[in-house]
């Protein structure tokens, strides 16, 4: 008598598994052309981005030594009282790229997606494959996390630093 393969779980588990993954591709290639397009129509992004982390980047990276101008008090509007982690990413962006406004934009990029790709991994680490995936894939279709994203908001960052916080405590 032979056995019949064709209803054993582990088939069953690789072809929800291939299915997964087939998803998860999709909808993260969504999120990046969702996030190129955003970024491209809109390449200074928005207030936060363009006013107070890209300004006191640009006041970083190009003097450095009197870095205290970052924190002018003519600059209220800007905030001086924020930190300056996202700001020091983005001079040492703006300096290997030439003051070019790719920089920001992929910091943003690579911020929005290794959030979503360590959602990914610690779910899967704590619970299984497919529900990293399925987590992954849900801040995928949120539009407003890939909003976020490219508008370059610096709770993006935030975010990924928390997630990391939560996934080293746990």
């Amino acid at each position: 008598s032979a056995v019949d393969d064709s209803d054993s779980p582990e088939l069953a588990a690789n072809q929800t598994s291939k299915w997964l993954k087939f998803f998860f591709a999709g909808f993260g290639l969504i999120a990046i052309c969702s996030f190129l397009a955003q970024v491209c129509s809109h390449p200074h992004s928005n207030w936060d981005a363009l006013m107070i982390w890209n300004v006191r980047a640009r006041f970083l990276e190009r003097d450095p030594l009197n870095m205290a101008n970052t924190f002018s008090p003519l600059l209220f509007w800007s905030h001086p009282d924020y930190p300056l982690l996202l700001p020091s990413i983005v001079s040492f962006g703006l300096s290997l790229t030439s003051e070019n406004q790719i920089a920001p934009a992929s910091i943003a990029f690579i911020f929005t997606m290794m959030t979503a790709l360590l959602l990914a991994t610690s779910v899967a680490f704590i619970k299984t494959k497919s529900h990293g995936l399925f987590a992954a894939m849900l801040l995928f279709t949120t539009p407003f996390w890939i909003n976020c994203g490219a508008s370059m908001l610096a709770d993006v960052p935030i975010a990924f630093y928390f997630l990391s916080t939560i996934i080293c405590l746990s």
